[in-house]
């Protein structure tokens, strides 16, 4: 499998490390992620970003989260972040401006998807070894470490 972002990005020449080789795989392998989550999520009418405000502010309880501290806890932080709480808003699925919280109609959407993704992530990861999983994590985690 090695050398496959080569082929994937129709590069010419190899590329010029195996630590650009695997920065590039992170990076393809993200979006990819993405895409996927999104692809999962579509029959709910939920995005990968959406449907991450929506757990946080689920765990948030009633009394939600300032609008900054969902923006942060967010696996991204997006420029769009305004756009999707209008958008969740539109829908009745949260509340608030400064203060965000979850309505009922967000809570019942979010319980009617749970165990979706989960399943969705542990069919795909479940072909890796659980060992192997867990060196992707560490690895990741320490690339991460120190900004």
């Amino acid at each position: 499998m090695s050398g496959q972002i080569n082929q994937e990005l129709q590069n010419s020449k190899p590329v010029a490390s195996i630590e650009v080789e695997a920065a590039l795989n992170i990076q393809r392998t993200g979006h990819f992620l993405e895409q996927w989550t999104d692809t999962v999520l579509e029959p709910v009418g939920l995005r990968g970003d959406t449907f991450n405000i929506l757990r946080i502010l689920r765990g948030a309880g009633p009394e939600g989260h300032p609008s900054s501290e969902v923006r942060k806890r967010m696996i991204h932080d997006t420029e769009r972040f305004p756009a999707l709480i209008h958008a969740l808003r539109s829908r009745n699925l949260v509340t608030g401006t400064l203060r965000l919280t979850i309505t009922d109609a967000g809570r019942e959407l979010l319980a009617s998807t749970d165990g979706l993704l989960e399943g969705a992530i542990r069919e795909r990861f479940g072909r890796i070894e659980p060992a192997k999983l867990r060196t992707l994590i560490e690895a990741l985690e320490r690339l991460r470490a120190d900004g």
